[in-house]
């Protein structure tokens, strides 16, 4: 699938190839704070044995929400083909609970169906087999014990929520949100945003550091770093 997304948007390549690299040098940097906040997230799924575990493991979590957070954008530019997402039921922490309430609906809301939800649901189930299928297999290095489902889901729902979008009250279009009431940032206080706003660093750091760095990546012509040469 990434050959494919690469023979038609090789852009979209060098968008989650900065994406890994730009969140491990955010993640790195020792003065942000970033890396403890989500070893302290990681610890609570009660996966690793230790914080140096996690603290090894971090670049490859980043690594898969990197690396498979745009894979489903062929199924979204694909407008012919007909893609069923899986119903996962409640969602894992690394996200707010209400996802798992509107994510299904704002995927049929979608006029082209939205590549994060659906690449959020195949990572999850996709993860899951493969590790079922690789847990016996005495020849890979790495360790497939059941309990690294909770790390793929952790990551999978990150995927599902990084491209659903939230509008505001005073929004002219906000009535096309219907039911998803989750989506609707009240604004009409005119308050700071940040009182509003429902993806909080303190919160949820490893999803709010997530969609930070998709929104702010360079090669993406929709920011203000756009002109910088990676």
């Amino acid at each position: 699938e990434i050959d494919a997304i690469y023979d038609k948007n090789p852009n979209r390549i060098i968008h989650i190839v900065s994406t890994f690299f730009l969140g491990i040098a955010l993640i790195n940097n020792k003065r942000l704070g970033i890396k403890e906040a989500i070893i302290s997230e990681i610890k609570q799924l009660g996966v690793y044995v230790s914080i140096e575990k996690i603290e090894e493991e971090l670049p490859y979590i980043w690594f898969l929400a990197a690396l498979f957070h745009d894979l489903g954008y062929n199924v979204e530019n694909a407008a012919a083909e007909t893609y069923s997402i899986t119903n996962l039921g409640k969602c894992a922490n690394s996200v707010p609970d209400f996802y798992h309430k509107v994510y299904q609906v704002y995927y049929e809301y979608r006029e082209k169906k939205d590549h994060g939800i659906y690449g959020g649901t195949r990572f999850i189930t996709d993860m899951i087999r493969i590790r079922v299928e690789m847990e016996g297999n005495l020849k890979s290095k790495r360790y497939w014990g059941n309990e690294l489902e909770d790390i793929y889901k952790h990551v999978g729902w990150i995927i599902i929520a990084h491209n659903i979008w939230f509008k505001k009250k005073s929004d002219k279009d906000v009535v096309k949100y219907g039911h998803m009431l989750e989506l609707i940032l009240d604004d009409s206080k005119k308050s700071n945003p940040s009182d509003y706003y429902k993806i909080k660093f303190d919160e949820y750091p490893l999803f709010f550091l997530f969609c930070l760095i998709d929104t702010i990546e360079p090669s993406k012509k929709t920011t203000i770093f756009s002109k910088v040469n990676i």
